[in-house]
């Protein structure tokens, strides 16, 4: 990728982080923290399989409440499928745009 179409690809990347951060905290009712943890550790596949359920004393906080609507998990699921893609394609292009930078200044 060139630049430019870098700079895009990331723009692109950034909305879909903030796109996912306004969906939890309008439809699962998360704060901005939470949600922007949802974000980012679901495009990068490692949260996947993280903890959604926590125990504070008699006070249990799962980040489902007890209300997984499908519509709910459908979006998420569409959020992951077009998200880790776009996430992978970033981090690799960016990875190449480095090592393409070291060479040139290796051979200069």
């Amino acid at each position: 990728l060139t630049k430019l179409q870098l700079f895009k690809a990331t723009c692109a990347l950034v909305c879909w982080i903030i796109l996912g951060i306004l969906f939890s905290v309008y439809a699962e009712s998360w704060t901005v923290l939470e949600g922007l943890y949802f974000a980012v550790s679901s495009l990068s596949t490692a949260g996947l399989l993280g903890p959604t359920h926590h125990n504070r004393g008699n006070e249990t906080d799962d980040l489902c409440r007890g209300d997984c609507r499908p519509i709910g998990m459908t979006l998420v699921g569409i959020y992951c499928f077009i998200g880790v893609p776009l996430f992978a394609m970033v981090l690799g292009s960016a990875a190449d745009f480095q090592i393409d930078r070291m060479m040139e200044l290796r051979i200069q």
